[in-house]
């Protein structure tokens, strides 16, 4: 009985964690508008020739081209168990392990999205937040 119960209940926890990881990444797929970066705690955002991420269903992403690095079309991202954001990249600004928090709406902004990493901060907002339109 024991047994059965212990099965139960990691079989829970994993069913939990793998929800948790769905929910984050249907969350964050769309187009965000970047309203400000930084890199090595410096502003960053006069440095991106476009201010657009696009996290794709299929775990592609797009990321702005900036003046230090080109544009990598093979970029990818996915989210850990962690809750952790991965950005896979040759385009080093983007490159890394992120915390994500993610802002609610108010009547003068859409979502928002919060990504920081020991080397880059970033706050865009979704460009077609569709979700609990009134």
């Amino acid at each position: 009985m024991k047994l059965k119960i212990l099965t139960l209940l990691i079989g829970l926890i994993f069913n939990s964690c793998s929800s948790n990881q769905e929910s984050l990444k249907n969350k964050i797929i769309g187009k965000w508008a970047i309203e400000k970066i930084e890199f090595n705690h410096k502003d960053y955002k006069s440095y991106l020739y476009s201010n657009v991420l696009i996290f794709n269903i299929n775990s592609d992403i797009s990321i702005p081209e900036t003046v230090h690095f080109i544009d990598d079309p093979n970029s990818t991202w996915k989210i850990l168990d962690n809750k952790k954001l991965v950005i896979e990249s040759s385009n080093l600004a983007f490159k890394d392990t992120f915390d994500i928090k993610f802002l609610k709406r108010t009547e003068l902004k859409p979502r928002g999205l919060e990504i920081k990493s020991d080397s880059i901060f970033i706050k865009a907002f979704n460009l077609f937040d569709l979700e609990n339109e009134n």
